[in-house]
């Protein structure tokens, strides 16, 4: 008997669904994707893009 934490272990779910590993995207995948890109590039080029992190633990910088 296989261990639950087995990733490869079959399980009732497995007889269901068909295996798709290795097979290629539909193609409504990468225009969510690429939909996605668009709204990223024009949320940050309206917010002015990344501000850079601050220097150390979130300590106020040296006056």
């Amino acid at each position: 008997m296989a261990s639950p934490d087995d990733p490869d272990a079959p399980n009732a779910d497995d007889e269901s669904l068909p295996d798709v590993r290795g097979e290629p995207e539909p193609a409504w995948v990468e225009e969510i994707r690429r939909g996605r890109r668009r709204r990223a590039e024009r949320l940050k080029a309206e917010l002015g893009g990344l501000q850079p992190p601050p220097d150390g633990d979130g300590e106020e910088p040296p006056a």
